[in-house]
């Protein structure tokens, strides 16, 4: 999963929390303004208020530090994204309809950005979109509701965790089968896997439609599949 453009929905809270330096008080009313609306922001501070409450902290000596609002930004969303991703296990343990919720919101990213963007999309499939990817305000806010499931669900992890069989063959054989009922050609089934050569149309429209196979499959099957791409993409991070 990515946070890149993510960082920009703080520009406009914080810029307000910028005109507020002092005293004390106008800076911690102006950070509750500049994350009142940041859906992701909200989810870190009601499922994992310790952890908040130090990154609170750091943006408020950040804005007093008058650093720009650009980098106040940046380094919030660097801090939640670091803290989130090392908790991938916890993640990828998540009950299944907190799996589910996640695969929704990244599902319904990647379809509406590939009406925006295909490069975009492609990267969003492939890798990750690439630092300095420039996003509409429709899809950062898609952005954020990502970020937000997925924090839920790692509270979820780290509070009820399930325990799944490792997937199998037949499992990654029905996401396959089912794609290929939707009309994907064996040819985009193999750039999937070797995509280094594939071009960006290709390359969108085929993880557009394991996006779909994925949430497709029955829910359990599904989430142990999502889990385990979840777990693997923050190693492939880390």
């Amino acid at each position: 999963m990515s946070f890149v453009g993510a960082k920009q929905l703080a520009s406009d809270g914080i810029a307000t929390a910028r005109r507020a330096l002092t005293p004390q008080a106008n800076v911690e009313a102006s950070l509750e303004r500049a994350i009142s609306n940041q859906a992701g922001f909200t989810a870190l501070a009601r499922n994992f208020p310790t952890e908040w409450a130090t990154m609170r902290e750091e943006m408020a000596a950040d804005i007093k530090s008058q650093m720009p609002i650009e980098g106040v930004s940046a380094r919030a969303y660097a801090r939640s994204r670091v803290f989130i991703s090392r908790q991938a296990e916890a993640t990828a343990s998540a009950p299944t309809p907190a799996l589910i919720q996640m695969l929704a919101s990244e599902f319904d990213f990647i379809s509406e950005l590939q009406r925006e963007n295909v490069e975009y999309c492609a990267d969003f499939g492939i890798r990750g979109l690439k630092p300095g990817s420039k996003l509409s305000l429709v899809m950062m806010q898609k952005l954020d509701f990502i970020f937000r499931d997925r924090v839920i669900a790692t509270r979820q992890g780290l509070d009820h965790p399930q325990r799944r069989n490792p997937s199998e063959d037949e499992d990654w054989a029905l996401v396959a089968t089912n794609m290929r009922a939707n009309g994907v050609a064996d040819s985009t089934l193999e750039a999937l896997k070797n995509p280094a050569s594939a071009s960006p149309d290709i390359l969108c429209e085929g993880s557009v439609q394991f996006y779909r196979a994925l949430y497709e499959l029955p829910p359990e099957q599904g989430a142990r599949l999502f889990g385990e791409i979840t777990r693997d993409a923050a190693k492939t991070a880390g």
